[in-house]
């Protein structure tokens, strides 16, 4: 018989699993077990769902989805070791959590060579140790699944890029094009960023630096650089541009693995081999300290070393000067020299993204300018970008905000 968390030790069944966002299923055959771990455990803030059978808990994981799954190991009928293998096919996202009474190595090698463990404790269990595991357990859910968001969107776009490019291959100035419109509409700052990008790079070209099937691999690269940043949440895109000293140590792993995304989506197109390995290569280190290979010097292809350069300079968020001694500071470290002193012949003359932050309607004021054109839900231009608005102006555009809500996402230079 299955037994269910209890109020206040009377024997009425009781879910605790409903109103948080990270349910924990528990798996004990002791009752009294069960509600000590159950109540320890929902005192630190996680929804609880307890039961005493290996079977119940496989039923119950068909219905509903948990963050983590922790379970006894000596169990009557099923371990807790074959027990954790087929909530791995039922949830493979959730966090598995092996508890028992016997201190025993094999089971712990066991258990954790199995894979399908992601941490093991022994009885009696230290409170602080818990804490710190279901902690841990819960945030590795939900990178998980946010990890396994971003590969169905990263799919879906390479298909929605496919199909595009295959109507788009004759004429591949239009498909960049395309690319470039993409960028901006998802994030107008990615746009402008992009945009500094391709001029520095448009400088290292002409100078000898590199052949010319280099040059060109050089160029379009620089256009679709930040392609992969696309799967990413539109947030976090502003915060990594405008405040990337705000990103958790989560939020950065999500943003760097923007160029195997961005890899992914240009294999797609034919005959860019070269620029997806230099979209793959270009947060690589000439010391080897960059990612995602840990390539360092002569094996970084030529391309990505100056584009690492210029897209380093731009996205540093620093004014000019700043990035640039930044750059020449890191120059054999960061950074393949010889890049870097062609850079220090250009950089006078590069252009940074200014600033921008985004704003509500309601925001608006007389004086601002626009860092993208305003338009109403008709198509009609309200405001155009790099204007000033007027008071005038503005009050017009309220008075036709209350027939036609603008719902045009706002930003502004600041």
């Amino acid at each position: 018989m299955s037994a269910g968390l209890t109020e206040n030790g009377g024997g009425k069944p009781a879910d605790r699993s409903g109103g948080t966002t990270d349910g924990i299923l528990i798996v004990e055959d002791d009752p009294e077990a069960l509600s000590l771990l159950a109540e320890f455990i929902e005192s630190t803030g996680y929804a609880v769902k307890g039961v005493t059978h290996p079977r119940e808990a496989l039923e119950i994981l068909e219905e509903r989805t948990f963050s983590c799954i922790v379970t006894d190991h000596f169990m009557p009928g099923m371990d807790g070791l074959t027990f954790l293998g087929e909530a791995r096919k039922k949830q493979p996202l959730a966090t598995r959590i092996l508890i028992t009474g016997a201190a025993s190595l094999d089971v712990a090698v066991a258990a954790i060579n199995s894979g399908v463990v992601f941490h093991f404790l022994t009885k009696p269990w230290a409170t602080g140790e818990l804490t710190a595991v279901l902690r841990n357990a819960v945030s590795r859910f939900h990178l998980e699944e946010e990890n396994e968001r971003l590969q169905r969107q990263t799919t879906e776009l390479n298909r929605l890029l496919e199909s595009a490019n295959r109507m788009l291959r004759e004429n591949f100035d239009h498909s960049l094009e395309l690319c470039r419109n993409l960028m901006a509409t998802f994030s107008p700052l990615l746009g402008k960023t992009t945009r500094s990008v391709e001029d520095i790079c448009a400088q290292f070209c002409g100078q000898g630096l590199l052949t010319e099937e280099e040059e060109k691999v050089l160029t379009v690269a620089a256009t679709l650089h930040n392609i992969g940043l696309l799967g990413m949440p539109r947030e976090l895109m502003q915060v990594s541009f405008q405040r990337p000293q705000r990103l958790t140590d989560e939020q950065r792993s999500l943003i760097g693995k923007h160029p195997l995304y961005g890899e992914t989506v240009v294999q797609f197109v034919g005959n860019l081999a070269g620029v997806a390995e230099t979209i793959r290569a270009h947060h690589e280190r000439w010391d080897g300290g960059g990612y995602p290979d840990g390539l360092a010097e002569e094996a970084i292809p030529p391309p990505a070393r100056y584009l690492a350069v210029a897209s380093s300079f731009v996205e540093s968020g620093l004014p000019a000067e700043q990035a640039f001694e930044q750059i020449a500071a890191d120059s054999d470290r960061a950074f393949y020299p010889e890049a870097v002193r062609a850079f220090s012949k250009v950089f006078q003359s590069a252009s940074l993204p200014r600033k921008v932050r985004e704003i509500t309607f309601n925001e608006l004021r007389p004086g601002m300018v626009l860092a993208k054109s305003l338009h109403s839900p008709a198509g009609l231009l309200l405001l155009p970008e790099g204007k000033a608005v007027r008071r005038d102006l503005l009050e017009k555009i309220r008075n036709h905000n209350i027939l036609d809500h603008v719902n045009d996402s706002i930003l502004v230079y600041l």
